[in-house]
């Protein structure tokens, strides 16, 4: 497939077949529960819902073709936003499928990873990008992401990569070869499967198939590829309890788990278990608290801090409209930085995206169950001053054109941008777009026209 051809690709068949959002999505009408599969234990044991095997998946041969030709590959992830379970989980899963079968594979995940990410990668397999200039590769893929601007220093490395591929489930345009740095005589190969809930079952399906053509893997490989697939699939699907999930996506995970890591769900659920140091989780409340018997003169100094910034109106704020069906969260740089200090002197390897992560559990997920858009909005100012914007809504397509509106994308429940400014101008000019949309003729009930 030549530079910028992705349009004629085969799509995996993932019900319902639509392969991207319509330019005008229609109105869906909203269900009477926000529950549309059973409980992921009940699917699980459910004969009626028969597992699915991904080798079954349709998946673009030249795709396969590059990756079963390549002997020197380069995988690399998001790092903005943050790297998560399924960019990083998907990409551990390709890793190990590419090494068990004689591959040369360096893995590029180009920003600190969040706690449980770290217990994933337990052989350290995974590099910062300044560890790896110089290399050239045979093809590179991008998992979970289709643009190189968000990769962080991987981008680099595109340039010295023969081919470069892309697995990814976000609502996007086929991306241009100047995106991911492709000149154009390079092959640009892509497989954008929006229906798909995690690029981490994409990448189950391409391992499925590429064992066609090699080795076949042990019971033991097969095991260390299936579990970070497993958790790539079941962050982002949110445990199989996000409205909207497909119940082909259900079944190809059911077929991993069963076929592939003996039905041991609590080993991908133990993969999850990283909390903050309570310290930390005490700063993220609101209002803030703080642990009566600290004792260590550093803590001592940053509630000094603390109280500076609270006397200032500097926490996190967590703001409920619920009339108008939204709520929001804002976190300033300053405070997200003393949360990270103070966490650390109960666990030094706390890093920021330990935080970000937990932010978003103990707010945003929590918002987006009370209300029909959550909104999170993260201040950075290593730099010029940006936010992040993070949007989920309750109803299909509402998250997900907020988003476009202001220049970013996602999926159609869950959708961001990161927007040049302070906060409080990036959150004037969002709370502004929500105010238009709740305004217009749908509301936050459906997509727009």
């Amino acid at each position: 497939m030549r530079a910028g051809r992705m349009d004629d690709r085969p799509r995996a068949q993932l019900e319902p077949k639509q392969a991207r959002a319509p330019a005008d999505p229609p109105a869906v009408p909203r269900p009477a529960t926000g529950r549309l599969l059973p409980p992921l234990e009940q699917a699980l044991g459910d004969k009626e819902l028969v597992p699915k095997d991904p080798a079954t998946v349709p998946v673009p041969p030249e795709l396969l073709d590059a990756l079963h030709r390549a002997g020197r590959v380069l995988i690399a992830v998001h790092v903005q936003p943050p790297p998560d379970g399924d960019g990083v989980g998907g990409a551990l899963g390709l890793a190990r499928a590419l090494r068990a079968w004689g591959k040369s594979v360096d893995l590029c995940v180009d920003d600190p990873m969040p706690g449980f990410l770290r217990n994933l990668d337990v052989h350290n397999e995974t590099r910062r990008a300044g560890q790896l200039s110089g290399r050239s590769y045979d093809l590179a893929v991008l998992v979970d992401v289709a643009d190189a601007h968000r990769i962080g220093g991987a981008a680099r490395l595109l340039e010295r990569s023969a081919a470069v591929a892309v697995i990814d489930h976000h609502q996007v345009e086929a991306p241009a070869p100047e995106s991911l740095r492709a000149e154009a005589a390079r092959p640009l190969l892509g497989w954008i499967e929006a229906e798909c809930d995690a690029a981490s079952l994409q990448v189950a399906a391409v391992v499925a198939q590429l064992e066609r053509r090699n080795a076949p893997l042990s019971r033991g490989q097969w095991g260390s590829v299936a579990l970070p697939l497993l958790v790539g699939a079941y962050t982002d699907a949110g445990g199989f309890r996000h409205a909207g999930v497909h119940a082909d996506s259900l079944a190809l995970f059911k077929f991993l788990l069963q076929r592939r890591l003996d039905g041991d769900l609590e080993a991908v659920r133990d993969a999850l278990r990283w909390e903050l140091p309570p310290i930390g989780l005490g700063l993220l409340q609101d209002p803030p608290t703080v642990p009566d018997d600290l004792q260590d003169p550093r803590a001592l100094e940053l509630l000094a801090e603390l109280r500076a910034l609270l006397e200032a109106g500097v926490r996190v704020k967590v703001e409920r409209y619920e009339a108008l069906g939204f709520g929001l969260t804002s976190v300033p740089d300053a405070y997200l930085e003393l949360v990270v200090r103070a966490a650390r002197l109960q666990e030094p390897e706390v890093n920021r995206n330990d935080v970000l992560r937990q932010i978003r559990r103990m707010h945003f997920l929590d918002l987006g169950h009370t209300v029909r858009l959550a909104i999170n909005l993260i201040e950075d100012k290593r730099g010029s001053p940006r936010v992040t914007c993070q949007f989920r809504s309750w109803q299909p397509f509402v998250a997900l054109e907020l988003a476009r509106s202001l220049g970013g994308g996602g999926h159609s429940r869950a959708a961001g941008v990161t927007l040049v400014g302070t906060l409080d101008e990036v959150k004037r000019r969002v709370h502004q777009r929500v105010l238009e949309r709740v305004r217009g003729e749908d509301g936050l009930d459906s997509a727009g026209h």
